[in-house]
């Protein structure tokens, strides 16, 4: 289908889409377009892109104010308000009462192209864009501008880990294996990935996790949890981290954190129920994320 292409507010840009990868919430929105929020159709999709400029109106600079001109190669984010209570008071733009969302707005309304599976996309005036170095590849830079920088937040959220704390990982796509790098560079004393399959795994090891369990080998939780367990002296997970957006990796996670341990939550995007116990988080005074 052929988009016009949409002229620039003031702030924004169009750019040359040239890597587009395929984020699990492509999939989700593709597979079910009414949930969790109905999507108005046709919509473009894709978010997790690099792109090289191809116009720019009124913009000069990159976020961290490096100098931006026709050609470069960016990444960038949705566009937040800056100006709502939830930008200003409380630090918290995902949560943006005005957000101007990549793959929501239907391509019948300006400015049409806000989705990666384009070969050109609209930057918003106030989406965060930065400027990718010549070293860095485009599949890379990619990933970077959805996966990592999904890690990167929720790292900020979880606090300091270090060689006291033991991190167990639930899930092995490009979260688990993008926070399997952060964990291991914390420098955490050992980070155990539990996901599949095995080449998966075999870059998580890679990556710095000193232990993988292998789903496939071992599709037993309560055998997963005994190992974990004995990886652990008995006591538990420091810090789990849960990425694998499985409806039955909360409960098992669950069990795997010690007391006082922290558990952040990052894949679950579906609206699944889960059945559980509340007193499990209290009774190990568990710090959720």
């Amino acid at each position: 289908m052929e988009l016009a292409r949409p002229s620039l507010e003031a702030g924004a840009a169009l750019l040359h889409v040239l890597f587009s990868e395929v984020c699990g919430t492509d999939v989700h929105r593709w597979e079910r377009p009414v949930a969790p929020e109905p999507l108005p159709a046709p919509v473009l999709i894709g978010h997790e892109m690099v792109g090289a400029i191809t116009r720019l109106r009124d913009v000069t600079h990159d976020s961290v104010g490096r100098k931006l001109a026709e050609g470069d190669r960016v990444i960038w984010a949705h566009g937040f308000c800056g100006q709502c209570v939830r930008c200003t008071v409380d630090h918290e733009p995902t949560l943006c009462e005005n957000i101007r969302l990549y793959m929501f707005n239907p391509i019948t309304k300006y400015p049409y192209l806000t989705g990666g599976f384009s070969e050109f996309c609209y930057v918003y005036p106030t989406a965060g864009r930065v400027k990718v170095p010549d070293s860095i590849s485009d599949a890379a830079a990619s990933a970077a501008s959805c996966a990592f920088r999904t890690v990167i937040a929720a790292f900020d959220k979880l606090g300091r880990i270090d060689d006291r704390h033991t991190v167990v990982i639930q899930g092995s796509g490009p979260l688990g294996l993008f926070a399997t790098t952060l964990a291991s560079r914390s420098p955490a004393a050992n980070v155990i990935v539990i996901g599949g399959p095995e080449e998966r795994l075999a870059v998580a090891r890679q990556w710095g996790a000193q232990q993988t369990i292998d789903i496939t080998a071992v599709p037993d939780p309560a055998e997963r949890h005994e190992q974990i367990m004995d990886a652990t002296g008995g006591r538990g997970a420091d810090v789990v981290i849960e990425v694998s957006g499985a409806p039955s990796a909360f409960n098992q996670g669950m069990d795997m954190l010690r007391g006082g341990g922290r558990y952040l939550i990052v894949g679950t995007t579906q609206p699944n129920v889960v059945e559980f116990k509340p007193n499990a988080i209290m009774m190990k005074s568990a710090k959720t994320r």
